[in-house]
């Protein structure tokens, strides 16, 4: 897990050869701030620097790992804010199962709070919509050669992203769902899909939301899905390119 918020500057880290067994939020990158009232009794201090923090230039490689079902159900996340968003963060060849039972309410999770002085901790938003991954107000997200798988039952898409732009999956191979698309894209632009499967069959491929949405290629996508693309909402027509 790191959790930047006091205005620090953290970049260029490498974490690989990790095996994980029976973790919650496996992966965890928070950006923001974290605020203490003066009648906190065990710590008062001033974070009005946050806003300068960056979390930048990350690599997870070659990670293997389990995930817990006991409750928040988080899978991966990236996390930052309107004012502050970790950029280049990169995942390569991660291979996560997840304990599933995730519900299509779930699922359906939009609007997720900043929270951008709460303790930083990978379970502060609760269940989020994605079980394998959830990324909000982050720029530059590369996945390659990433496969996430459950056990049990899962109702919730794989991956969710909410505000987010350059977003690059290649080789991604996810467990789907009958009752929910396996990505959604939310506000997301200048991003590119390519070459990627689902594993078992999905209800939905790609799920785009968003006026802000834009410039998404789809290309090469294979696996049991009822349908490819659905744009939805406020998401301009022509929001993706396949």
């Amino acid at each position: 897990k790191i959790q930047e918020s006091m205005g620090a500057d953290i970049r260029d880290v490498v974490f690989s050869n990790i095996v994980m067994d029976n973790v919650a939020g496996p992966i965890s990158l928070r950006l923001a701030g974290w605020k203490l009232g003066d009648a906190n009794e065990w710590a008062v201090f001033n974070d009005d620097g946050w806003e300068n923090g960056r979390l930048q230039n990350i690599l997870f490689d070659n990670i293997r790992g389990t995930g817990m079902l006991t409750p928040p159900k988080i899978g991966i996340s990236i996390t930052g804010t309107t004012k502050c968003r970790p950029k280049a963060i990169t995942f390569s060849n991660i291979d996560i199962t997840f304990p599933g039972s995730g519900t299509k309410e779930e699922g359906e999770r939009r609007n997720v709070p900043d929270m951008d002085r709460a303790y930083p901790e990978c379970g502060i938003f609760g269940v989020l919509p994605g079980y394998g991954l959830y990324v909000h107000h982050a720029d530059g997200i590369t996945l390659n050669n990433v496969r996430f798988t459950y056990e049990g039952e899962e109702h919730r898409p794989a991956i969710v992203c909410d505000d987010v732009s350059d977003l690059e999956i290649t080789g991604l191979k996810a467990q789907g769902s009958n009752d929910a698309e396996l990505i959604r894209l939310e506000n997301t632009k200048d991003s590119r899909i390519v070459n990627s499967r689902v594993l078992g069959e999905s209800e939905l491929f790609l799920k785009v939301e968003g006026e802000q949405s834009s410039s998404i290629i789809l290309d090469r996508h294979h696996g049991c899905v009822k349908q490819d693309v659905s744009i939805t909402g406020d998401a301009p027509s022509d929001a993706v390119i396949y």
